[in-house]
């Protein structure tokens, strides 16, 4: 079972989503239905991208949002990289600092 940092950047990617649509990313009529989704169902990122065909931050907000939602956990976004997106980071001209400690990093990179 996967749990720790990489669950919460998948949290994470289920708010902003939220936030943008008013929609779940994945849903389902029962849990079995909801399950078979999550492992097997695509995002629809069409809900975000129709609000503005074209719009250059949409476009950088789905793809933020895809390594966010990336569903194998080991191959999901790390808080790292995801500080360094052009969509927080307004096309990369307001850097977030981060401060994370070697032991940070170390205890990320192996979740």
């Amino acid at each position: 079972m996967v749990h720790g940092r990489r669950v919460d950047i998948w949290a994470v990617g289920v708010t902003i989503y939220y936030m943008a649509t008013k929609t779940f990313p994945i849903g389902g009529k029962d849990v079995m239905q909801f399950s078979q989704n999550l492992t097997e169902g695509e995002i629809d990122f069409n809900l975000i991208r129709q609000k503005d065909p074209g719009s250059e931050a949409l476009n950088l907000l789905i793809r933020f949002l895809k390594k966010l939602l990336t569903k194998d956990p080991l191959e999901r976004a790390t808080v790292q990289e995801l500080v360094n997106d052009l969509w927080l980071t307004n096309k990369g001209t307001e850097p977030i600092e981060v401060f994370l400690t070697a032991d940070t990093l170390k205890t990320e990179s192996s979740l």
